[in-house]
């Protein structure tokens, strides 16, 4: 099929009919279209027709990483997608699941559970749980466990000699180590 510039002009056309439909402003309209050539531009020897529903999740897999765009703006590719699926009567537009990429383009509030940890008071230290281990945060339980009993746990491995090596380990234990502790629960289960 042949791309006549009078059938693109009547293609774009009714793409922008649909947006004012859906109730999106007129000056708003030329971003969807620029969104709409973006997406097209980044399969430049693929026919519109010929898109799959893979397709889809791929490019905005892509424009997520970047960083570079707005929550709402992401929000107006996903939607400009859409509009673009259907005014080109592309069969996989139904199986896209547009609803899930509306909703992956919301950000994060800073008290949202999975980055409570990066957004909390220690933000500015590494993100990974290395910064744990500075003992900022509060003692666990197997450090009240370590200094409730950190008599028995010595006392433990001096009587062993100070030869009790765990497992896969080639040096000692140290008292009051983990491989302490596990060293003590061992022998505790197995009485």
């Amino acid at each position: 099929m042949t791309r006549t510039p009078s059938a693109v002009a009547h293609f774009w056309d009714r793409f922008i009919a649909r947006l004012l439909k859906r109730g999106v402003k007129a000056s708003a309209a030329r971003w969807y279209v620029i969104r709409a050539e973006r997406y097209l531009k980044a399969f430049p020897d693929k026919r519109l027709a010929d898109h799959t529903a893979e397709d889809v999740p791929g490019y905005l897999q892509a424009l997520g990483r970047q960083g570079t765009v707005e929550d709402w703006q992401f929000t107006q590719v996903v939607d400009a997608l859409q509009i673009l699926f259907q005014t080109a009567g592309v069969a996989s537009a139904d199986r896209v699941d547009w609803a899930f990429w509306r909703d992956s383009a919301r950000g994060l509030t800073p008290n949202h559970p999975t980055i409570a940890r990066e957004a909390g008071p220690m933000a500015d230290g590494p993100v990974s749980g290395t910064r744990f281990k500075d003992k900022r945060n509060a003692p666990s339980f197997l450090d009240q466990v370590r200094c409730e009993h950190a008599a028995v746990l010595e006392r433990l491995w001096r009587r062993s000699g100070g030869a009790i090596i765990p497992s896969a380990r080639s040096r000692p234990m140290r008292a009051g180590s983990a491989d302490s502790l596990r060293f003590v629960v061992t022998r505790i289960r197995r009485r």
